[in-house]
């Protein structure tokens, strides 16, 4: 199997049949696909809410912070 990102319907469905013994549909491997990538790269929505809490953790205990900026784009493209 790939390990990159762009993993064909048909490459799944071709590691079922020759891993497994077992055939899949297309629909099959497109739901599995669509699965794996939200375990893998989690849920945007859900992780951009906790931004508030981590900042909140960030800050607990800190006498004086100044100012903290999350630059959305750089969420978006992945940047740390």
């Amino acid at each position: 199997m790939q390990t990159f990102a762009k993993v064909r319907l048909k490459d799944i469905m071709q590691h079922m049949r020759t891993h497994f013994s077992l055939g899949i549909t297309m629909s099959t491997a497109w739901k599995a696909k669509q699965y794996a990538t939200e375990v893998i790269e989690g849920d945007s929505i859900r992780q951009y809410s906790l931004l508030r809490a981590y900042a909140d953790e960030l800050t607990r205990g800190v006498k004086r912070v100044s100012s903290m900026v999350v630059d959305p784009l750089l969420v978006l493209m992945g940047a740390t």
